[in-house]
């Protein structure tokens, strides 16, 4: 084991998700030889501030110096604010997967039908109605994202910017000052469970770039 692989990864789910979704994609990165946790949060209920604290609560209770995280969808969008809110947390690297940092067509689409707004949960409400935080310098990002236009974004907004993994856009999962990006052909639900978005994943963290594809 390096020293890269011997910092813990830290794998958060995405809204109405628990952590057994992520355990394809966990199982792929513990054979590259990293050291995975899988985290546990209210992603509908609680509010995007609270899941940060607990979120840097529970990388503090890990005992380790510093962590990796990689974080799908909403999941992102929690690590990106409990870094910029708990300056404490050391995170050399952090991986978006399907993460809308630029905001969501489908979730406010979501919000103009009856309960709409109820479905998506405090965490992305909130999330919608701020200006996203920036990036941490010391904090190398990686963003994944989905170019398999299939789910039901598609339909809540039929006016979606292409391309897109059915939920999210491309040109949503863009963060300014990213180390790299990757783009697949994948949902936003299938990103979790592809064995190359894993093998990019685990390059990431173990590097800081993705690999290149090879065509």
């Amino acid at each position: 084991m390096n020293a890269t692989q011997s910092i813990p990864v830290v794998l958060i789910h995405g809204l109405w998700m628990r952590t057994w979704w992520l355990g394809v994609l966990a199982w792929r990165l513990r054979c590259r030889g990293l050291v995975v946790h899988l985290w546990r949060y209210q992603s509908w209920r609680a509010r995007l501030d609270d899941s940060a604290a607990q979120l840097a609560a529970y990388c503090q209770e890990l005992g380790v110096p510093a962590v990796h995280i990689v974080g799908h969808s909403l999941g992102g969008l929690v690590a990106v604010t409990m870094l910029a809110k708990h300056p404490s947390i050391q995170c050399p690297r952090l991986v978006m997967i399907g993460s809308p940092y630029g905001g969501s067509c489908s979730a406010q689409a979501l919000m103009q039908w009856p309960g709409g707004g109820w479905c998506l949960g405090r965490s992305i409400r909130e999330w919608l109605s701020q200006t996203p935080p920036l990036l941490r310098s010391q904090t190398q990002l990686g963003v994944i994202s989905g170019v398999w236009g299939v789910g039901l974004g598609r339909l809540l907004a039929p006016n979606l910017s292409q391309p897109h993994d059915g939920v999210v856009s491309l040109e949503e999962t863009r963060v300014v000052g990213a180390q790299d990006t990757f783009q697949h052909a994948s949902s936003h639900m299938s990103l979790i469970f592809s064995a190359p978005v894993a093998q990019q994943c685990a390059n990431f963290l173990e590097h800081g770039v993705f690999a290149p594809v090879v065509t």
